[in-house]
């Protein structure tokens, strides 16, 4: 019977600790000022609660009730500031407030163990909701329409600050006035246009292949919001030119490298017997006649040929905005490319060839690639690094 009475006091004293422990955590809260905290521990403990403890009946009373009196407080100090923040924060508080009375609702009424009803005082939030998303609406429309009148003088930064607020509106009235066709004006005046080209400084020429590979660079994929990309004549003034500018082509001469050298190896030519002092043939444990091999060098005269050619393209992007005459960005790039051809001829035993040289003995010679392969083959190496600078370079 000890045992057992010892582990009951042991479990009492345990969920004596943590009662203490929870109703501690729920004061500390309230002390702090963590009320809404205070008001979800509080309510979580009391949700299907048949007996609810008085003490956190007396804790989700007073956390529920300082909770709303700061909010109501701060709403009455903003609502006197009368500026489109203001009001905005008005309506959130208020759904703040909302949500604390949704969260108890559902307890109601709140009565503890000991018959005491708790007493919670809502707010009547959908009056609060209403106003204050009408006055934010109306101040945050006027400032909107304010950039407006900027923006349709070419000032696209003003046309996106319209639209953000604009957008803003919609969390009060997703139909509020001319909004929505505001909203489709602001961004058509806010689009950042830019026009992607390539450019020859390099005084070289440039095969039109070269030419569409540096061009293609699938601007459409590369849109955002704010940002349209082009190639090409758009029909309109652009805001930016984004211009690839080749300004250096090394072309590399055709070079033919021949080089002799004598490759040899040790093989085995058959064997011979060994014999004792009487000419007889020595024999193995097994009875076999012993044997060695007989070894000789073999030996080829090699004439190795590498053709090989490199050529470097040199580009450097430059972001330019073309309503101020003025550079943003700046960027360079090179792409490197090599062509190499080797091949082998020899005289002598094929045997003695090294594994090197058998991986070319099959070659043969090739013709040299034209400057315009060449000239592909290096902007190729470019042209990622061109697409990544591009996507990465916000203008909108």
């Amino acid at each position: 019977m000890r045992p057992t009475i010892l582990k009951n006091n042991s479990l009492l004293a345990l969920a004596a600790i943590f009662l203490l422990s929870a109703c501690t955590n729920l004061q500390t809260a309230i002390d702090r000022g963590n009320y809404d905290l205070a008001v979800a521990t509080a309510a979580k403990k009391l949700r299907k609660k048949t007996k609810k403890k008085a003490k956190y009946v007396a804790a989700l009373e007073e956390a529920f009730d300082k909770a709303n009196a700061e909010d109501m407080a701060r709403i009455e100090r903003l609502e006197k500031r009368n500026n489109a923040n203001a009001w905005e924060k008005v309506f959130h508080l208020a759904l703040d407030i909302e949500h604390r009375q949704h969260l108890i609702s559902p307890l109601l009424p709140v009565i503890d163990e000991e018959g005491y009803q708790a007493n919670f005082r809502f707010v009547k939030t959908d009056i609060i909701l209403a106003r204050s998303g009408k006055k934010a609406s109306e101040l945050i429309y006027n400032e909107a329409k304010n950039y407006m009148v900027l923006a349709r003088k070419g000032d696209k930064r003003s046309a996106q600050i319209a639209y953000n607020k604009l957008d803003r509106i919609k969390q009060f009235d997703t139909n509020y006035k001319d909004m929505i066709q505001l909203s489709h004006e602001a961004h058509e005046l806010g689009i950042v246009n830019i026009v992607y080209t390539v450019t020859n400084r390099a005084h070289a020429f440039i095969p039109n292949r070269v030419r569409r590979q540096m061009l293609d660079v699938n601007v459409a994929a590369m849109n955002t919001f704010w940002e349209r990309y082009h190639v090409g004549n758009i029909g309109i003034a652009p805001d930016y030119e984004m211009e690839l500018n080749v300004y250096n082509i090394e072309m590399g001469p055709e070079l033919i490298n021949e080089k002799e050298y004598q490759e040899k190896k040790q093989i085995t030519n058959g064997y011979t017997v060994v014999k004792d002092k009487n000419g007889n043939a020595k024999l193995d444990s097994l009875g076999k006649e012993i044997r060695v091999p007989n070894t000789k060098w073999i030996m080829a005269d090699v004439l190795r040929t590498t053709q090989r050619r490199d050529a470097c393209l040199h580009a450097r992007m430059i972001v330019r905005d073309l309503r101020t005459n003025s550079i943003v960005a700046n960027r360079n790039f090179s792409g490197r490319t090599s062509f190499e051809n080797c091949f082998i001829e020899f005289r002598g035993d094929r045997r003695a060839l090294s594994p090197t040289s058998l991986k070319h003995l099959n070659n043969r010679p090739l013709p040299f690639p034209s400057d315009g392969k060449m000239l592909l083959d290096a902007s190729c190496q470019i042209m990622p690094a061109v697409k990544s600078s591009i996507r990465n370079t916000n203008l909108g």
